[in-house]
């Protein structure tokens, strides 16, 4: 199953949002703490619905605890830190995982760049802006996905 890792998201709105993405998506949903709220925050639940119970969805103490756990063989890396345009990732199968850093602080370099099964990929964006929205970035991600496995099926 494609899977979204949350890397210490601390908007509870977004990661509801994201939640909810997921389970119409039918991907699993990881989440790395710390997180910036609660998952019993009332902000989550509102956004997330009933969607909750649908949902495939694991919360790992740290980045150690998730790769013990879950040993990805490839992972895109979404981050504004590279030239590599998402769409181009070659890396794509129903056992990929795609990782998002934090809304503050985006993914840390040592994730970036901590093993040859970490992809660091883009989404391209107007020199003015910095960033998209995490649950949109998400999104775009999880889409194309589903679009290129659809393409080798």
């Amino acid at each position: 199953m494609v899977s979204v890792v949350l890397f210490e998201p601390e908007i509870p709105q977004n990661t509801g949002n994201i939640l909810r993405l997921c389970v119409n998506a039918n991907v699993s949903l990881c989440l790395i703490e710390p997180l910036g709220f609660e998952l019993s925050d009332h902000a989550l639940r509102r956004v997330g619905m009933d969607y909750v119970k649908h949902a495939c969805l694991r919360v790992y103490k740290n980045w150690y605890h998730f790769l013990r756990d879950q040993r990805p063989l490839s992972i895109l890396a979404f981050t504004t830190k590279t030239d590599d345009i998402y769409w181009n990732a070659k890396a794509v199968s129903q056992q990929t995982f795609l990782l998002f850093g934090s809304e503050s602080k985006g993914l840390p370099v040592k994730l970036r760049t901590a093993s040859n099964i970490i992809i660091p990929v883009t989404i391209p964006m107007a020199d003015v802006s910095r960033s998209i929205n995490l649950s949109n970035t998400v999104a775009i991600g999880v889409y194309e996905m589903k679009r290129q496995l659809s393409l080798s099926e």
